[in-house]
C-alpha cells in the first residue's frame, strides 16, 4: 500500500498533470497525506507490540498530528 501511494505522490510531483499550478499543489498535498497515513499504519502493523492498546493509541496520536 504504502508503495502503490509512493508512486502515485512520485507520479504527481513528476508529470504535473493538471493545468493549474493550484491544483497540482492540492492534488499532490491530499496524496501526501495518505501516503503519511500509510507509512503510520506500515509502522503499526509491524510494531511487535500492535496488540498492546497505548501503542494503537500512540499511532493513532501521531496519524492525527
Amino acid at each position: 500500500m504504502v508503495g502503490c501511494v509512493a508512486l502515485v505522490c512520485w507520479y504527481n510531483l513528476r508529470s504535473l498533470p493538471f493545468l493549474r499550478p493550484y491544483v497540482n499543489d492540492a492534488w499532490g498535498g491530499c496524496w501526501a497525506a495518505v501516503l503519511y497515513a500509510a507509512c503510520c499504519l506500515a509502522a503499526w502493523v509491524f510494531d511487535p507490540r500492535r496488540d498492546d492498546k497505548a501503542v494503537g493509541q500512540r499511532y493513532c496520536m501521531v496519524c492525527l498530528a
